[in-house]
Parts: C-alpha cells; structure tokens; sequence
C-alpha cells in the first residue's frame, strides 16, 4: 500500500499503541513527544545518590511515575498480536499477583457503623495459612520477601517491628481464598453469596458493556440503536452509584468499601462513580492483576521499540507547539523551535485538557473550547512520593491504608476541600519485595501515592509549605498504619511530584491526572470522540477521550484511533 503520513503527539500509551498498530500496517508514523523518555504518565523515574559503600559509585532506584497495577493484560497482549503477530511475553516478564493487595482499616471492619452486625463479637482479624496457596503460577508477596531477605545479609528487616497491623483484609482473585478471607474478616455476614452474586451479577455487566467500550461513539443514534446496545441497557447502571451497586451484594459498608475502592483508578469516589464501573473491581477479581519486572514503564519502552523496529520514528526532547490547523482541518504540527512538519493525519495524545486550551489555534475548537473545558467535571489529583530507602520493609507489593474517616476523606477530595491535618487513605506500592532490579541489593524503591484535590480544590500546591506538611503527615501515617518503623531515617533519596508538578512537568490539565471525570455526561458519546469532532483529520487518543482512563482503556484508544484511520484509507484492520 501507500504509506499515509501521520503525526503523534506524545509518546504515552495511546500513542504508542496507535504506532504500533498503523505502523504494522504500512502507515508512516512520526511521534513528537517533548520528554527524554517515552511513556508519559508511564514512564521511568529514576533517583540516584552516592554509594554508602563506594563514594566513586552511585545507588541507583527505579520508580514507575504512575500506573503500578496491570489489569486485563489480555488487551496489551491482543495489542501485540495484531501489531505483526508478536507475543507480548517474548518481550516482557509478567507476574501474576496473589493475593492482589492489602486492605488496613482503622477499625475492627466487621463492625460496620452503619451496618453493625449485633451476632458479629467484633474480634480482631486473624491471619490465615496461605492465602495464595492454591494459586498455580503465582506467589505470595511473603514468599518473595522472604527472598529478598535471604538474598543479602546486608538488608535492614524491621519486619520483627512490622507485624502487620491487626485490622487488614488480603484481596484474592482465587474464588476460594477471596471467600475465606471474607468469611475471617466478616463474620457473621453472608458473604459467601454475596460474592457469588457480584461474580455473576458483574459477569453480566461484563459481558454486555465490553461491546460498547470497544466501539467507536462519534455517532449517537448508530451506536444507541446497535445490537450490542440494545444488549447492555439492563446492565449500564449509570444512574447509580458504583458503592450502591455494591449494596446488591453487601449490606457491610466495609465490604461495599473494598470492592469500590477502585474507583481511584479513574480519580472518582465509589459515591460518585456510576454503577458502570462495577465492571473494575470484576476485572480484577475475575482475571487477576500483573506485574511487569522492571515496572510498567517497561512496557512503554518496549512498545517504543517495537515502533521502531515496524519503521516508525520517535523523536524525543521534541515539543509540539501548536497544530497546523487550515479550513478546520489539521494539516501538520509547528515544533517549539518553530519548525513546520506536515502530515496527512494528526493523532494527539497529549493531556486532552492541555491540548484543547495549547495545541490548537485560538477560535479552532467549537464544542471543547476552554470556557467549557473549564466547567467540565475532573478528576481528582495524586500527591505521589518516590522514596529511595537504604532497607527493604516486609509488607506486601500493594497495599491500601483506608482514612480513619474513610467516607469523610473521599468526600473532601470530590468537594476540593481535602484536610491536610485529617488521616488520608494512601496506596503503598512496594515492588523491591519480588523484583531486585528496582533497587540496590537490600534496599528498596517505595511508591506512595495519596489521592488529593487537583488545583481546582482549596489547597495550593504550588505552595513549598505545603507540600512540606504533606509530606510529614503521608511519612506519620505510614509509620503509624503500616509500623514502618524510622521511615524518615531510612529515606536516601525522594521525589515528590504534586498536583502542581503533574502540571508544570507533564502537562497534566489543572493537575488532574486521570483526566476528565467519569461522569454520565462525560462518558462515550460525551466524552470528546477518538476523530475529533471539532478539527477534521485529527484523532484522540488517551485517557481524555473514550473508552477512558486507566492503562487497559487507554491502549483500546489507540486501538480505535488505528481502526479508524485504517477504515478512512479502505484498508482491513
């Protein structure tokens, strides 16, 4: 065929995904992405700081900037075999994690203040054998660090101080372990059917909404009149909440609050993340999540260099400053040197937000201008910490500490209104416990991330004060919540990347980072269209555009992005 010359602009996983997919198809692909590095809010960051034991040397820990948790890996390994027929796992090394992640509650969770069970004594948890064990093919995060402790003499184990906390809950995505871990934490609850019912219920959901996801929505009537529509209306769930739909299953808020919590995945709250999302928390328990070694950012690079080997090009450290944009349609990107490139396509997979209020020429857009982008509703924000630690602390790969007032504190982020003198929930990703190359023998890279107000709510980021604050309140909790005890001492080396730095170094839109809400009036058809309906010959991909945010529905962009221009030139997909 022909080659069609398309631009990209940014190197994140949509992007990276739509090159590899038109490039195994004879299109002459051109990313511009305005880092050093690929992956975008996937990407690598890395700390380094002089050797304790060689001052000539350096200490070097590796960090993913974001996503930690891979789920539905089967769409990253459809995305390869229809990129030349290529298996993802020739080029990256997949672990899959059971049990998934650690839950810590404040309190005894069986004793629900709303929905107190009077024949529940209220007894605090106690740990069970072998909560992976009838899991063939993957391993207990204890396992692994008991590994990594035996791997060196040198480790600092503070684990004979860091039992784990009495109140916690291990999430299984093996039916038979996720069921007694429910049955040792709730007692007294049916939560045997309950499970059941939302495994099969949410199947249902599954099923029927997948079809819609995958489908392109610039028309509405084409899409709502479809079969597949017609199939999944019983099960959208859209006019309620995703913790209301949990109720079908659970009366224990506790429990509604362990399924739900995955609506941080698309910076919303349970209360107000619609019903549709209950397809999350299935996914997960249904398929499992998996870790990449290395990182997720590995699989950036690796799509990167699978681009290049189809002939695309990546051009790093090279911004895009605006679209070319001619009798409303794109014709090709002005560099920030002021270079002209022209191109028959423009993909973009920068931050939608930005690019709607930077990339395209004053008067362009009509329906997403700023005016209205600035009454659309956002996600939340993350305040995340990279810590390089000189030990490694024997708690599992992830783990979630819930606030005191864990209703309170997911409030406060939805209303801007987030207390930095308030306990806050915090998810702890500690990989070094399983994958060495992370860190140096016997120390550990530890990720925390706190969801937080962007730079809409009523705390200033920007403000060094603050951030300060920040950071000593997330370092008391941890020590208090998780008993990593001396964190502070064992620091070597952090970064810390606030709302306002996702804003200022990645482009983020109002330090949003998981784009645009995932309200009703903001999903499929609303939300802005893979061909963008304000510039003719311009495509959206990423989290800003449908399906969504979050890794999996961001490759689908990318896929849909390359089955619409595939479609524009008569060519199969």
């Amino acid at each position: 065929i022909n080659a069609e010359y398309g631009a990209i602009i940014g190197a994140g996983p949509g992007g990276l995904s739509t090159a590899m997919l038109l490039s195994s198809r004879g299109f002459d692909v051109t990313i511009f992405e305005k880092a050093a590095q690929v992956g975008g809010r996937c990407s690598l960051v890395q700390l380094q700081t002089p050797s304790a034991s060689d001052n000539d040397a350096l200490d070097t820990y590796n960090f993913d900037s974001g996503p930690t948790i891979l789920i539905m890996k089967y769409i990253l390994e459809e995305i390869f075999q229809q990129s030349g027929n290529r298996n993802v796992d020739d080029y990256l090394k997949f672990e899959k994690i059971d049990p998934m992640y650690r839950l810590y509650f404040h309190e005894d969770p069986s004793a629900s203040k709303q929905y107190r069970d009077k024949n529940s004594e209220g007894k605090p948890n106690q740990p069970v054998e072998d909560p992976s064990s009838s899991s063939e093919g993957t391993s207990s995060d204890e396992e692994h660090a008991a590994r990594s402790s035996s791997a060196s003499s040198e480790i600092k184990d503070p684990s004979s101080k860091n039992a784990a906390p009495e109140y916690y809950i291990d999430m299984s995505s093996t039916p038979k372990n996720m069921r007694k871990e429910l049955r040792r934490v709730f007692p007294g609850e049916n939560t045997d059917e309950g499970y059941e019912k939302f495994k099969s219920n949410e199947k249902q959901r599954y099923d029927s909404l997948m079809p819609l996801l995958q489908r392109e929505w610039s028309s509405l009537w084409g899409n709502l009149l479809s079969v597949q529509a017609a199939y999944a209306l019983p099960h959208l769930g859209l006019f309620r909440s995703l913790f209301s739909v949990l109720g079908d299953y659970f009366q224990n808020e506790n429990i509604r609050i362990c399924f739900t919590f995955q609506a941080k995945y698309l910076g919303m709250s349970p209360k107000t993340c619609p019903g549709t999302f209950g397809l999350i928390p299935f996914v997960e328990h249904n398929f499992g999540i998996h870790y990449v070694y290395g990182g997720l950012r590995r699989i950036s690079e690796v799509m990167a260099d699978v681009v290049k080997d189809l002939g695309g090009k990546i051009l790093l450290n090279n911004p895009v400053k605006n679209i070319i944009v001619e009798n409303q349609s794109a014709k090709g990107v002005v560099l920030q040197d002021g270079t002209e490139e022209r191109f028959d396509k423009v993909v973009v997979n920068a931050d939608f937000g930005y690019a709607a209020n930077n990339l395209f020429p004053e008067g362009t857009l009509k329906r997403w201008t700023p005016k209205v982008l600035d009454k659309c509703g956002l996600s939340c924000g993350t305040f995340t910490m990279y810590l390089g630690l000189d030990t490694i602390y024997q708690i599992p790969h992830h783990n979630v500490i819930f606030a005191e007032n864990y209703m309170k504190n997911i409030d406060g982020i939805t209303n801007g209104e987030f207390d930095i003198e308030s306990e806050f929930s915090i998810y702890v990703c500690n990989p070094s416990i399983r994958d060495p190359s992370m860190a140096p023998d016997g120390h550990s890279a530890l990720f925390i991330l706190v969801p937080c107000t962007n730079l809409r709510g009523q705390v200033d980021w920007s403000d060094m004060d603050v951030v300060k604050k920040m950071r000593r309140k997330t370092i008391s909790i941890l020590e208090k919540r998780l008993k990593l005890d001396n964190l502070e001492s064992h620091i070597r080396c952090e970064r810390i990347i606030s709302p306002y730095n996702w804003k200022t170094d990645y482009n983020v839109y109002e330090g949003a980072v998981f784009n645009l809400a995932h309200t009703v009036g903001q999903m499929l058809y609303w939300r802005p269209h893979n061909k963008f309906e304000d510039v003719d010959d311009c495509f959206i991909t990423g989290g800003g555009t449908h399906p969504g945010s979050g890794l999996p529905t961001i490759y689908e962009s990318g896929r849909l992005v390359a089955k619409l221009l595939c479609d524009e030139y008569g060519m199969a997909y």
